[in-house]
């Protein structure tokens, strides 16, 4: 028989480790999701009544400073989910796996828009000419993943 002590350190440790990477997970959506939000609708906007030198001055800061905060949430956000879905791995409905497979999907398709936005260079400077209409998409995409 296992001494109850040994049962109850095993429970404490897993519920811990699950209240961890959920709060990390969670954690990394709001910084994301925020910081996206934020760029969207407060500084795009109070850049455009700059001129243009200085308006991409400062989104070049802004991005330098954020472009490593957002990345390592998307990081952060890829190893917390694939340790949350393995802790729902076979317990969970099929409706509930068809919504997280859903959900998943639109995540990945966010990803891929952030990092086109945040790559400095000219790969993808034709989304990032129409950062406005991007940001927006990912601010849609992202509530869609979390509702």
């Amino acid at each position: 028989m296992i001494p109850p002590d040994v049962i109850n350190y095993t429970l404490t440790r897993e519920v811990s480790v699950r209240t961890v990477m959920q709060w990390a997970h969670l954690v990394s959506a709001v910084v994301a999701v925020g910081g996206t939000a934020f760029l969207r609708f407060v500084l795009l906007p109070a850049a455009a009544g700059l001129d243009e030198g200085a308006r991409k001055a400062l989104m070049g800061r802004v991005l330098g400073r954020f472009r490593p905060v957002l990345w390592s949430c998307i990081g952060v956000l890829l190893l917390t989910g694939l340790h949350n879905m393995a802790m729902v791995a076979g317990t969970a409905s099929s409706p509930y796996l068809s919504a997280l497979t859903v959900k998943i999907a639109l995540a990945f398709i966010l990803f891929a828009v952030a990092f086109a936005l945040t790559i400095p260079g000219a790969m993808f400077a034709g989304m990032q000419a129409r950062r406005k209409t991007w940001l927006t998409v990912n601010v849609v995409l992202a509530l869609m993943v979390v509702f």
